[in-house]
C-alpha cells in the first residue's frame, strides 16, 4: 500500500505569529511501514511558550506510533494502543524536561492532531482536537471547540484520564483517490483546496505545497493569519 499512494506537504507561519515575532507553532510527519501509511499535521497550544516543540516532536511520534499499531481494524480503528505509546513517549520526554510535569505539558505538550492510516483494507481519519480533512474532495471541518479548548491529548500526562483519539471517518481504502489532512489554519481554504491535489507540481516538488500557502499569507489582505499545515496523499493511479 505504501507505493500505491504519493504524498506531499507544507507548512507556513501565518501572518498573526510573524507579526508577533513568534515561531510556527504546526509540525507534520508522514510514516510508511509495510502496507501501512500513516500521515499526521499537529498545531501547538496558542497560550503555550514552547507548543512548537511538542507539535513537532509529537507529529513524529504520533505517525510512528499509530504505523506500529496492530489491530488497526478493530471498531475503534485500533488506535487505543497507539494512544497508550503515544502517552508513556510523552511522558518520558516530559520528565526529561523538567520535574514539574503539570508545568512541562502546558509549556511544551499540548497539541491537536489530525491524522490518516492508509491499510490494504480501511482508511481511517482520527483527530485529538480541530483542524480540517477531505476525502475525495469533500471536506470536513474540525472544530472549534467551547472555549478554544481542544481535547490535547497531553491532558492524560496531567490527570492520568485514558488517551483516545477521536475517529472522524472510515472507508474502504480501494474507494479513497485523494486525502488532505490539515491544521486549523487551512479553515479560511475550506472549499478551496482542490489545487493541493490536481496541481502536479504539487507532487513534483518538495517545496510546492510550502509555496502555494506562502502566497497566501503576501497578499495585501492575507488569508492564512494562522499557521497552517498541509498533508496531500493522492492514489498514484489517480495522476
Amino acid at each position: 500500500m505504501s507505493d500505491k499512494f504519493e504524498a506531499a506537504a507544507g507548512t507556513i507561519v501565518g501572518t498573526a505569529h510573524l507579526h508577533a515575532g513568534r515561531n510556527g507553532q504546526d509540525g507534520f510527519a508522514i510514516h510508511r511501514r509495510g502496507d501501512v501509511t500513516v500521515a499526521v499535521v499537529t498545531d501547538g497550544c496558542g497560550s503555550s511558550p514552547h507548543s512548537e516543540v511538542g507539535a513537532k516532536i509529537g507529529a513524529a511520534i504520533v505517525a510512528r506510533c499509530v504505523a506500529c499499531s496492530g489491530g488497526l481494524q478493530a471498531a475503534d480503528g485500533g488506535l487505543k494502543p497507539a494512544a497508550t505509546q503515544i502517552i508513556e513517549q510523552l511522558r518520558i520526554i516530559a520528565s526529561a524536561l523538567g520535574d514539574d510535569i503539570v508545568r512541562v505539558v502546558n509549556e511544551y505538550l499540548l497539541f491537536t492532531i489530525v491524522g490518516v492510516v492508509i491499510t490494504p483494507e480501511e482508511t481511517i481519519v482520527f483527530s485529538a482536537g480541530d483542524g480540517l480533512f477531505a476525502i475525495n474532495g469533500i471536506e470536513r471541518v474540525l472544530g472549534p471547540y467551547p472555549g478554544n479548548a481542544p481535547p490535547y491529548l497531553g491532558y492524560s500526562l496531567i490527570d492520568g484520564s485514558s488517551p483516545a483519539f477521536t475517529i472522524e471517518a472510515r472507508i474502504p481504502t480501494a474507494m479513497v483517490e485523494t486525502i488532505v489532512i490539515a491544521t486549523d489554519g487551512a479553515a479560511r481554504l475550506a472549499g478551496a483546496l482542490e489545487p493541493f491535489w490536481t496541481d502536479e507540481l504539487v507532487f513534483r516538488n518538495p517545496d510546492a505545497v510550502r509555496r502555494k500557502l506562502f502566497v497566501l499569507t503576501r497578499k495585501r489582505e492575507a488569508v492564512l493569519d494562522d499557521d497552517t499545515t498541509i498533508v496531500v496523499l493522492r492514489r498514484r493511479d489517480a495522476a
